[in-house]
């Protein structure tokens, strides 16, 4: 069992915040981070990728990783328009901040709404003392 008291083999799910936290102290010594800034064009060669910004002026990296959210520019200059990849799977998710910290009684609950199968995942919304 872990600190919230579910099986350790469960799985771990991170508020996204703290997730681009981790990766940012991880990595601030060694990578260079933009931000308030969005790519406008991507163009991939052997010796790196070159990055045209809105704002800033355009350079070269070794490596470029887009988090920039769910309907990702990024992920669409690559990859091309998200609509030809889409696939329903006959699944929803949702997840919902919770005012307390998670027990034993807040797991994932699978339910089968008229609209088809779901699933809600409630998950820390703040920081609670232990």
């Amino acid at each position: 069992m872990d600190a919230l008291g579910q099986d350790a083999g469960s799985g771990v799910e991170l508020p996204r915040g703290d997730l681009a936290s981790i990766l940012y102290e991880a990595g601030r010594a060694d990578a260079e981070y933009v931000f308030n800034d969005s790519i406008r064009a991507l163009d991939q060669e052997d010796r790196g990728v070159d990055v045209t910004f809105e704002r800033a002026a355009p350079r070269r990296f070794d490596l470029v990783v887009g988090a920039d959210g769910l309907h990702s520019r990024v992920r669409r200059l690559v990859f091309g328009a998200e609509r030809d990849h889409i696939r329903y799977l006959g699944l929803y998710v949702a997840t919902l901040p919770l005012d307390a910290p998670p027990t034993t009684n807040t797991r994932s609950s699978p339910t089968t709404p008229p609209a088809g199968p779901s699933s809600s995942t409630p998950h820390p919304a703040k920081r609670w003392p232990r």
